[in-house]
């Protein structure tokens, strides 16, 4: 079992990029939607933590585009990098600092929005 694993978000996720191949029509969705199912915890990698989130974070459907969404006019797709923590079978110690690290971090996001 692969205890983590960390993949590249960006343009060639995007629908229509033409570095794609036919047959690879996964979307971040789908790739966010498939390691939820198979026991990991997504992160969002930023400067200074980890920042949970769900596969829906990735849906981008239809709806008008949000900032975190970029367009090099291929489709949307969201640019960064995920941390994928299997949530039962990563050592504890692994887990321990990421969880804290997203709380710390949920808990400046909060501050910053005057959420207690």
């Amino acid at each position: 079992m692969v205890t983590v694993v960390q993949f590249e978000l960006g343009g060639t996720w995007a629908v229509r990029d033409p570095r794609r191949l036919p047959t690879e029509m996964w979307t971040q969705f789908d790739a966010a939607s498939f390691m939820a199912y198979a026991g990991y915890d997504l992160y969002l990698v930023g400067d200074v933590g980890w920042l949970p989130v769900p596969p829906s974070f990735f849906d981008l459907g239809e709806r008008p585009k949000e900032s975190r969404w970029n367009d090099e006019g291929h489709g949307l797709f969201v640019q960064g990098t995920v941390l994928c923590v299997q949530r039962t079978h990563a050592p504890a110690a692994l887990r321990r600092v990421v969880w804290s690290s997203a709380a710390s971090l949920l808990g400046i996001i909060a501050g910053f929005y005057g959420v207690e």
